[in-house]
């Protein structure tokens, strides 16, 4: 009892200082935290005084966030279709909210839709938001009335002076610079968590013992790469006789047109991704796992370039050099098929040695030198 006492005085200093915000705590082991987490526990009692405690300890921790947190909302616009630049733009921005001023608390993203927004498919950017780890949650206002009513605990008072200053246009086009891959927060972003199992399965079952290249193809306004697919699958066939264990993996939405592949050599040389089941989070796990990627510098080939893995990268318009010739990424601007497949030959010319063939080369040449012996 003595000892309690003696301790008291320093944990309410600590108490107080904790609330008017001259000692931030981490929030995993703050006592204020810990007093609350007993309360959310003690919440399976169903009783109203704990029900009671829990709501008002919740409004002290908001009315504290929203008096001295910064930075912690994050908001955005859309106004048209999610295109594939859309998707693009929001792994960008949330590397923008990584590189922010750090926070003992986890950032918050805002969706503010203007125009029609009937026409602001959200499936796709809430698969990829789902993915993340940067965002606590999502808010979604589909009018400026709603954003308005909901600043109150939307924003907290130094966000709400500054306005929409810091808010990003997903529709407008953002630049990729080289130093952004330098920084390991993209494993917070392309979270693995729940979706490598398919990825995995997937590859282990379609395509075991082969060499994998990811492959992104444009996308129109409703997210399918259909009208591209022809002239990608002429490039493919072209290489396939040379490199016969190499497969090609397309990860965009197809439709009908996927369907009607021929039943020749091309059966074995590509193959679709989403066709065999994977989701879109599901496929840009698959675009960090497989052995090289080929195409647009979009969601999937920021995710491949994430994770270093070779191959040919297009964009437009071409800003910066993106090159990795160590780890065989080429950079480049917009290419044919044929010409993107001619600069991806020479990286598959190059390639190492799978272990099991390097490791049945090295058996037979043991297995010459016994029988000149």
């Amino acid at each position: 009892m003595l000892e309690f006492i003696a301790r008291l005085p320093g944990r309410l200093g600590r108490l107080y200082g904790w609330f008017t915000g001259r000692r931030p705590f981490p929030p995993t082991v703050n006592s204020p935290r810990q007093l609350y987490a007993l309360i959310a526990h003690n919440m399976i009692r169903r009783s109203y005084f704990f029900r009671t405690l829990y709501a008002v300890a919740a409004s002290i921790f908001k009315y504290k966030e929203r008096i001295l947190a910064d930075r912690i909302n994050f908001g955005a616009r859309l106004h048209g279709p999610v295109t594939v630049d859309t998707l693009r733009n929001a792994v960008l921005w949330q590397r923008y909210v990584l590189n922010a001023p750090p926070s003992k608390l986890k950032a918050h993203a805002n969706f503010h839709i203007s125009g029609n927004a009937e026409q602001v498919q959200l499936d796709r950017l809430m698969s990829l938001l789902l993915m993340s780890d940067v965002f606590a949650n999502v808010n979604v206002f589909f009018d400026e009335q709603a954003a308005h009513d909901a600043h109150v605990f939307a924003l907290t008072v130094a966000e709400e002076r500054r306005g929409r200053e810091d808010e990003c246009d997903l529709d407008a086009s953002q630049q990729v610079r080289a130093e952004m891959f330098d920084n390991p927060g993209w494993t917070r972003i392309f979270s693995t968590t729940g979706f490598e199992r398919n990825a995995n399965n997937y590859l282990k079952t379609a395509h075991p013992g082969a060499f994998v290249v990811a492959l992104g193809l444009p996308e129109n306004d409703e997210g399918f790469c259909d009208e591209w697919i022809g002239p990608w699958e002429e490039a493919v066939r072209a290489l396939a006789p040379e490199f016969p264990d190499v497969t090609f993996v397309v990860l965009n939405r197809v439709g009908p047109i996927a369907l009607q592949s021929p039943a020749g050599s091309m059966r074995s040389a590509i193959a679709f991704a989403r066709k065999a089941g994977l989701t879109l989070a599901e496929a840009a796990c698959l675009a960090r796992k497989a052995d090289a990627f080929i195409g647009q510098m979009d969601m999937f080939g920021l995710a491949a370039r994430a994770a270093r893995r070779p191959g040919v990268y297009m964009m437009s318009p071409e800003r910066a050099d993106l090159s990795d010739p160590e780890a065989g990424i080429i950079h480049t601007g917009l290419l044919a098929p044929n010409e993107a497949m001619a600069q991806f030959r020479a990286l598959l010319a190059n390639r190492p040695a799978p272990a099991a063939a390097a490791s049945k080369a090295l058996s037979d040449s043991e297995s010459n030198k016994r029988l000149r012996r």
